[in-house]
């Protein structure tokens, strides 16, 4: 008879919340995260995490409630998100190309209880303040702003403890609700949970591709799309370095890639025609890519072709 263990392959639930805990306990002063000329280790960016959980759940946010965010790519941004996430609670990050009427239909279909807003984009949401009567108290909080009713993001956040907050993540707690462009109707939200989250990362294929502490993924798409999620979870998840564009530009992409020695990118397909088309390409060392992805429109022939006689000849 055989009394070895039976041998298992299944992994072990690691919420990815959790893996920057895990990243900042092992890797503390190695770059985590970096939005223009700042740069934030895993300790730090853990640390700030901590203080957004806190700051939601003093003011009343739940397991799987919902958490809303307009604006563009920052390092505040990212902090908001993933913050969220440590609280236990549900990211719904919002399209800040949406119009006003969409904005406040989201927020109201997905039972949003705060929202944090940037204000280049107040007028999406901030007028229809009075109607939006889900957000708790004190709910309302501007990235970059204060006016009456809102409070200031770093305000809330900075007096918020540093400590882990009191909250085990369970897999079948909401992660994000991404909603849908709406192009053959209203927008829909589309909800996914913590462990469909995990799973989509967890795999060893990732490491294998590259996703790991050696790595640097430049996120040049918006934060609020399931796009630029494709890349930066995996980057989380196994400790690559994250370098956040506020939005793209031909120049700035090449000049970080360069400075950074990128290796992983997720890029729509007019991005690389962009990218190939601009007359200094060619000027820029970009040897240190390792996986570029594509999604959300056809790759056309062409453009592939010139991806590889181009990019991969460097």
């Amino acid at each position: 008879m055989n009394d070895a263990a039976p041998v298992t392959t299944e992994l072990q639930f690691e919420d990815i919340a959790d893996a920057i805990a895990r990243h900042a306990r092992e890797r503390p002063d190695a770059p985590c995260i970096t939005y223009q000329d700042r740069t934030l280790t895993w300790r730090e960016f853990d640390r700030r995490l901590n203080q957004v959980a806190n700051a939601l759940i003093a003011l009343g946010i739940g397991p799987s409630d919902k958490v809303a965010m307009v604006g563009r790519n920052s390092l505040r941004y990212a902090e908001a998100l993933f913050g969220t996430l440590r609280a236990g609670a549900c990211a719904v990050p919002l399209s800040s190309m949406a119009a006003a009427e969409s904005i406040e239909m989201m927020l109201d279909d997905s039972d949003s209880k705060v929202l944090f807003l940037e204000e280049e984009f107040y007028d999406l949401a901030g007028p229809a303040k009075d109607r939006l009567t889900k957000i708790v108290p004190r709910g309302f909080i501007g990235f970059d702003f204060v006016k009456p009713g809102w409070t200031a993001f770093d305000a809330l956040v900075d007096k918020s403890p540093a400590t882990p907050p009191d909250r085990k993540i369970r897999p079948d707690w909401d992660f994000n609700i991404i909603y849908s462009s709406g192009t053959t109707g209203v927008p829909k939200g589309i909800l996914h949970n913590r462990e469909l989250r995990w799973r989509t990362v967890c795999g060893p294929i990732l490491a294998q591709l590259g996703f790991g502490p050696s790595g640097v993924t430049l996120a040049s798409t918006p934060l609020y799309s399931n796009t630029t999620m494709a890349a930066v979870l995996p980057s989380i998840f196994w400790g690559s370095h994250i370098v956040i564009m506020r939005k793209f530009d031909v120049v700035e992409f090449l000049k970080l890639s360069e400075k950074y020695r990128v290796s992983h990118a997720m890029l729509v397909p007019v991005q690389y025609q962009r990218l190939l088309d601009h007359p200094d390409f060619g000027k820029y060392d970009l040897s240190s890519y390792k996986l570029k992805l594509s999604t959300s429109a056809p790759l056309r022939a062409h453009i592939k072709r010139a991806i590889l006689d181009r990019w991969f000849a460097m």
